[in-house]
């Protein structure tokens, strides 16, 4: 697909999941934009079209959709993924939902703009992120929470969001099983990987309290 836009002298190519989002958009100068730097790209769309100078994000957005807020001049808060998504205008809440009318307005964007696609994606940094599931009863979930909550420095809403220097952690119950998840991003894989140990360790001693 690479070798294919540049070849063809094309904006960009798209490989699309099964689900209708971008999976993959590949760029004219061999960079290839992974499905977090596509949905950071939505985000920057977004933020491009908004009349207002602040935007409501969800509490575990990507430190790239943060670091394209900041570089477009705009203030952010934190809330729910349904609060964060209501608060937006129809269209917008569709170039973040909807990959082909993400792909329309991104085309749109830059016919209108005369802007190239490595100069947008020189605003959307590569994520560095780990992942971890702690299984955990039922009932410890809301301990779970509640103690990583009560450690101070937490943005709360469906999770919990700890906000570091060069990073930061999420963490959040499972949907649909008795599991935390704890996500982190960093600047380096190193330190996403440290935070990851830092609170997975946090959760399993708030685990063992609770069934003391």
């Amino acid at each position: 697909m690479g070798r294919a836009v540049q070849d063809e002298e094309a904006a960009f190519g798209v490989r699309m999941s099964k689900n209708g989002q971008a999976a993959a958009l590949y760029l004219p100068d061999g960079r290839v934009l992974g499905a977090e730097e596509c949905r950071t790209l939505g985000y920057y769309l977004v933020m491009n079209a908004m009349t207002g100078s602040e935007i409501m994000l969800p509490t575990g957005v990507t430190r790239g959709i943060i670091s394209v807020a900041d570089s477009l001049g705009l203030r952010y808060s934190f809330a729910s993924e349904e609060e964060a998504a209501a608060s937006l205008a129809p269209d917008a809440r569709r170039i973040l939902y909807d990959g082909i009318f993400m792909l329309c307005r991104l085309a749109e964007h830059l016919a209108r703009t005369g802007l190239l696609m490595h100069e947008i994606g020189a605003l959307i940094e590569p994520p560095c992120i780990k992942m971890r599931i702690v299984g955990c009863d039922w009932e410890d979930i809301g301990r779970v929470i509640g103690g990583v909550y009560a450690q101070g420095n937490a943005t709360a809403s469906e999770g919990l969001r700890l906000d570091v220097a060069g990073g930061y952690g999420y963490i959040c119950p499972h949907a649909t099983r008795p599991s935390i998840i704890i996500r982190t991003e960093a600047d380096t894989e190193e330190f996403a990987a440290e935070l990851c140990e830092k609170y997975t360790d946090m959760v399993r001693r708030i685990l063992k309290q609770s069934k003391e």
